[in-house]
């Protein structure tokens, strides 16, 4: 036997206390307030007093399951359907669209309509089935190798309802329009009241700009019996009429050119600058327009209704 090392008086000496006996003599030198206290006192590991219930361990919490949801509205329900071999899934509410599946789907369909995994088949051809089920969920029909003909026929035979049918929509924009409005002079006495400064009574109202509608004040209309027509009398500052780009051309006319610019919506945001010539801007669906007036630098050659064929340029010859 290994010898063991004697302390003081003959007897072995004592090895250093673990952990365990450390925590044991600090809890005997720790005053106790009460008996509860002392109770709890810290005890050596693996000792318990004789007589003593160990406590029970503490259960482990397990993470809260997430609680199922509720039937009824809160829940989709998704059908698979087979249509020509290929898989579609869409809700319930989605398919019933079409009269034509809501029938089969309504009632427990035969055996031939399966297909392996129990699914509704429909022998028609898949990709005129994927845009008419674009066209079900309300989505644009795409502009591709089928033609919108046998997209709308093959939506005619799942009777889809006709607002849910739009073709697709292809904007050609027309080139730069000029145009020339007229405005004439009235010659005769305003009903209303006395002209003010430089104020004009003019007619052909329906040829007035938009940016001027609010300029004018209206004095009268008058009314043709012969012609069974009327033309309506309105009121209007000279200075106005310049600095919206008109010039009277001759005794009584004044005229404006205008440049209307068209320019394609393609599903982005046009973002045009405002230029100091504009005067109008039209936004549409598919397309924006905007009119710009365009300064004199030459008479105007017009046609008689209306329309611009050009501006004339006249040079000036310098001899030697």
């Amino acid at each position: 036997m290994a010898e063991e090392s004697l302390g003081c008086g003959g007897y072995p000496r004592l090895h250093e206390p673990d952990h365990s006996s450390v925590s044991l003599l600090q809890a005997q030198s720790m005053p106790l307030s009460s008996p509860a206290m002392a109770a709890n006192a810290v005890k050596p590991s693996g000792l318990a007093p004789v007589g003593a219930v160990r406590p029970a361990a503490a259960p482990v919490s397990q993470p809260t399951s997430r609680p199922p949801s509720r039937a009824g509205n809160d829940t989709v329900h998704c059908i698979e359907v087979s249509v020509g071999g290929t898989i579609f899934r869409a809700s319930a509410s989605t398919l019933k669209k079409s009269p034509f599946l809501a029938s089969l789907l309504s009632d427990e369909f035969i055996d031939d309509m399966r297909d392996p995994e129990g699914r509704l088949f429909v022998d028609r051809d898949p990709e005129l089935f994927a845009e008419v089920l674009r066209l079900m969920r309300g989505c644009e029909p795409r502009a591709g190798t089928n033609s919108w003909y046998s997209v709308k026929a093959e939506a005619d035979f799942y009777q889809i309802p006709l607002n849910l049918l739009r073709a697709p929509v292809e904007v050609i924009v027309p080139p730069d329009i000029l145009v020339v409005r007229h405005l004439y002079s009235y010659t005769g006495t305003p009903s209303s009241e006395a002209l003010r400064g430089d104020e004009l009574c003019m007619y052909c109202l329906t040829d007035l700009p938009p940016d001027l509608k609010t300029q004018i004040r209206i004095d009268s209309v008058l009314v043709n019996r012969h012609q069974c027509g009327s033309k309506t009398v309105f009121v209007i500052s000279q200075q106005v009429l310049e600095e919206a780009g008109f010039y009277e051309r001759s005794d009584g006319l004044w005229e404006r050119t205008e440049r209307r610019l068209y320019h394609r919506s393609s599903g982005v945001e046009l973002v045009i600058p405002k230029h100091p010539m504009e005067v109008d801007r039209e936004r549409q669906e598919h397309f924006l327009c905007i009119t710009y007036v365009v300064p004199l630098v030459g008479p105007v050659i017009a046609t008689s209704t209306g329309g611009v064929v050009g501006v004339q340029n006249h040079r000036r010859s310098f001899g030697m």
